[in-house]
């Protein structure tokens, strides 16, 4: 159970963030949910609010530290603490074969995908480095670890994420902090339509 427990789930306002963050406030958590979309965010919150948890939105788009930083700032005066971060949000990126896919494309894909996760990380863990305490999830998906034609930017920003949460364990581990990544593999949605 995660009674009282504090958890900040990015890409909230659908899909697998929806899911994840209804998940947490079914184990008793409080939720931080955030994303750049702020009708799903509060589509998210009245969900939690209907399992009577709190759900405390803060609109974000991770790829701007300013933003990263309001989110930090916002949740730590509203709840005094983070104990879980759930790095969901991410973007398909484009679909062709990589020499006809365009820079700005390709630099889209990994800055929501890897620099968005890695501001995130930055902001919240010293609060927790601090506290010696709290656990960060990245969530990457199975397109990380084997080809999927067509997918090059996506692919090898999910790689990315492994090496990233594979460092980060080791570095944090000290502190009493856990990284955990989850690979998913296709998930009935918009995004999956899109690809097919």
């Amino acid at each position: 159970m995660l009674k009282d427990c504090v958890a900040v789930v990015t890409g909230a306002s659908r899909g697998i963030g929806r899911e994840i963050a209804l998940a947490f406030a079914k184990a008793g958590a409080s939720l931080v949910l955030a994303s750049r979309t702020e009708e799903g965010l509060h589509k998210t919150r009245a969900a939690i609010e209907g399992l009577g948890r709190e759900g405390f939105v803060v609109p974000t788009d991770i790829t701007k530290s300013g933003d990263v930083k309001n989110l930090t700032e916002r949740t730590l005066e509203h709840f005094g603490r983070v104990d879980v971060l759930v790095n969901n949000s991410g973007i398909g990126g484009p679909s062709a074969p990589l020499w006809e896919i365009d820079l700005p494309d390709w630099e889209e894909t990994f800055a929501v995908n890897v620099t968005g996760t890695y501001l995130c990380c930055q902001a919240f863990l010293p609060s927790m480095i601090e506290r010696k305490s709290g656990s960060v999830i990245i969530i990457s998906s199975m397109s990380g670890k084997r080809p999927l034609w067509g997918r090059t930017p996506y692919a090898a920003s999910k790689m990315a994420l492994i090496g990233l949460a594979r460092t980060l364990a080791v570095e944090v581990g000290p502190y009493g902090i856990r990284v955990n990544l989850i690979s998913p593999g296709a998930v009935e949605g918009e995004r999956l339509e899109w690809v097919i």
